[in-house]
């Protein structure tokens, strides 16, 4: 049996509470892990304090406590890699590029390192450039069923926006100067309790024939309101430093809940841009106008694409990762 300790900044955590998690970068990555481990000779473990393991896993340190956890976690990781155990980061947002709270830690975990995993291609170019060791690109799995495209018979057009507060000020600076709106638009927003706290608290102007709802995220809300909205938009800046590593997971589950998606050309999102309408371009005019015809797009991309991104597919990434280092 190989044992697997995962370092995520909570203790006392559930494996139904991790595979349920708001969190994306516990949820998607360490949930996924788990999911993908059961009848393997995989055993994971997750906290704050490692105990027995072949293999410890740096999650997302996160930036509560961040002084005290950054010591207490590089502590502990310098004393499994002098027992010789192999020492794994994950590593889903590019902290090493732009200055944050967690940059400190991420630079001093580097000399421990055996092997790194990333959630894109981008992220990985950027950390081969700073380590030298064995590095894996594994990508969020999607959490939705795939359903195919369904005309819809809305009298208004309902478009659908879902994400993490991080998130929502892309979104807010995009409905600000949407104008000339041709027919009455509902825009469907799911996010965290953070998130929807900064859009209530930010004060903006809306055009004239857009109404908005606002509610709290989940798996399950997300694909109930998918049912009856006709796209999806993921507005975001490519020239945000924070954003350059953003894996392609939002724009893989719009296209997997069978919506055509209007998203920034991120460069997670270019290798898919035949699947998607560019958010800036005159064709997001189109796609409001007439949803219906974007459907092919998102068949094409439910037959090439998702099928690379179920649970299934990259837990089987996650196997294979493992049993590379064993």
């Amino acid at each position: 049996m190989t044992k697997i300790y995962w370092l995520i900044p909570y203790d006392n955590l559930t494996e139904e509470s991790i595979v349920n998690a708001n969190l994306a970068s516990i949820r998607m990555r360490l949930g996924s892990a788990i999911l993908s481990s059961k009848q393997t000779n995989l055993s994971i473990s997750f906290g704050q304090n490692i105990i027995d393991a072949d293999f410890v896993v740096i999650g997302k340190i996160g930036a509560t406590d961040n002084n005290l956890r950054e010591d207490s976690w590089l502590n502990q990781i310098e004393q499994q890699k002098k027992m010789g155990k192999k020492i794994i980061l994950d590593y889903t947002d590019d902290h090493l590029n732009f200055e944050s709270p967690m940059t400190s830690f991420y630079e001093r975990s580097l000399p421990y390192l055996n092997a790194a995993i990333t959630s894109s291609p981008f992220l990985a170019d950027e950390l081969i450039q700073k380590i030298k060791c064995f590095t894996e690109i594994i990508p969020d799995a999607i959490e939705v069923p795939i359903f195919k495209p369904k005309i819809k018979e809305n009298v208004s057009k309902n478009i659908f926006w879902f994400g993490h507060a991080s998130n929502i000020n892309y979104l807010i600076k995009f409905i600000s100067k949407w104008r000339n709106l041709k027919k009455k638009t509902t825009l469907f927003i799911l996010t965290n309790e953070q998130g929807v706290v900064i859009f209530n608290q930010t004060k903006f102007n809306i055009d004239k024939n857009l109404s908005i709802q606002l509610g709290l995220w989940s798996i399950q809300a997300m694909i109930n309101t998918s049912k009856f909205c006709d796209l999806i938009i993921i507005p975001s800046d490519p020239s945000d430093p924070k954003k350059a590593g953003v894996s392609s997971n939002r724009l893989i589950t719009a296209l997997a809940l069978g919506l055509p998606t209007a998203a920034c050309i991120m460069e997670s999102y270019k290798e898919y841009d035949k699947y998607f309408t560019d958010i800036d371009s005159e064709k997001f005019i189109e796609l409001i106008d007439n949803p219906d015809m974007f459907h092919n797009q998102v068949l094409e991309a439910q037959d090439k694409i998702i099928p690379q991104f179920t649970q299934e597919a990259v837990g089987q990434k996650w196997i294979n990762f493992f049993e590379k280092l064993s």
